[in-house]
Order: structure tokens, then C-alpha cells, then sequence
């Protein structure tokens, strides 16, 4: 959120910023993230998949580099909120937007909105396309997000934001497990800008 209301403002992306984000809703982010994130009086958006949170499908299972990792609990979702990280919505079941049909992608994208709403008692403005890649959404898809009045979106398709970016498909920087100190400030400081050249060959 605000990251959005600096792009809102005239001349705001001058200057540098970080936006933190997470998804799926891994226990992790709790027991690791969320104490730095405290500590370091910062914010962060944890973009959850209802779904896993209810126990009803398991993320981890299903792809080996999340293998074994457990979902965060609705009282840890709510105890984060109250301390700077924003819940925000990633369906229901995290499947690939573009593979199912547009009644079953507008009702993961409503129910997960719905369920985030009832159990956290807020609104939610945030939204994350499962996968994330160019092939993952659509102009379709962007407009069920429009829909249901989603500030923001964001994809998983590498890249900096600016002023020029689609609101509802922002691109991000990821992180992953294995980066050494060396690889984080890399991709930070722009070293890793062959990587959108890579993710257009590749879809």
C-alpha cells in the first residue's frame, strides 16, 4: 500500500526504495522474517493462500523446494498485521490462473479476498497471481482483479518499479534460499538485469 501511494505521488520514484514482500504463507516467515522485520521497525506484505493457511491443499508437498515447510496459523497472520505486515490475497488454491477456467479464476480470487476479509477484519487491497510468470496471467485475469477492486497486483516477472509500471502487474525482485550475500546485494544494485531476457525466452 505504500508502495502504491508513492507511485502516486509526482517525483517519488526518484529516490530508492525496498518493498518487502512473501507469499504463499509459509510458518517460516513468522519464525525468521517477522522478528527482523520488528526489530528493524520495517513493513512487508504477505501475499497468502487461504487454502494452505486452512489446511485444505499443502503448497509444500507439491514442489520440492518447499518441501516440509508448514503454513502460518490465522493467530500468527493476525499478530503480524498488527505489527506492520500487511496480509494480502493469492488465491485460494494457487493454481496457474491461465490453466482453469474464468469462473473457477474469479472464484479463487474472490473467496481468498472474502476469507482474508472475514478472518482479519479488513480490507484487503493486495493481490499476487500464483506462479507469477507472463504465462500465469492475462489481461483476463488483470480484469477479474479489477473486479474486485484490488489496488495492486503483483507478478513474479523480474524487474524494478516505476511510474511506469502496470499497477496490476508490478514486477519484484525474487530472493530465493540458496543467494549468498553476494547474490542479495547483486540483484539489488541492478547486476542481475539479464534475468527478464531470460523469462521471455523461457515463456
Amino acid at each position: 500500500d505504500e508502495l502504491v501511494a508513492l507511485l502516486n505521488k509526482q517525483n517519488s520514484t526518484r529516490d530508492r526504495y525496498a518493498s518487502i514482500t512473501f507469499d504463499d504463507g509459509y510458518a517460516d516467515n513468522y519464525t525468521y522474517a517477522f522478528p527482523i522485520l520488528k526489530a528493524s521497525n520495517a513493513s512487508a506484505t504477505i501475499f497468502v493462500c487461504t487454502g494452505f493457511i486452512n489446511q485444505e491443499i499443502d503448497i509444500a508437498a507439491k514442489y520440492q523446494t518447499y518441501h516440509g515447510l508448514a503454513a502460518l496459523t490465522w493467530e500468527q497472520i493476525h499478530e503480524m498485521a498488527g505489527c506492520g505486515v500487511t496480509p494480502a490475497a493469492h488465491t485460494h488454491s494457487h493454481f496457474k490462473l491461465t490453466s482453469i477456467p474464468l469462473t473457477t479464476v474469479d472464484e479463487e480470487i474472490s473467496k481468498s479476498k472474502d476469507i482474508l476479509e472475514y478472518m482479519l477484519h479488513r480490507s484487503i487491497t493486495g493481490f499476487a497471481y500464483p506462479f507469477g510468470g507472463t504465462g500465469s496471467f492475462d489481461s483476463t485475469t488483470i480484469d477479474v482483479i479489477r473486479k474486485y477492486n484490488f489496488r495492486y497486483a503483483c507478478s513474479a516477472i523480474w524487474g524494478r518499479v516505476s511510474d511506469k509500471s502496470n499497477i496490476l502487474a508490478l514486477p519484484r525482485i525474487r530472493i530465493d534460499p540458496l543467494d549468498s550475500m553476494s547474490d542479495f546485494m547483486a540483484k539489488l544494485t541492478g547486476r542481475w538485469e539479464f534475468i527478464p531476457h531470460l523469462q521471455r525466452l523461457r515463456f
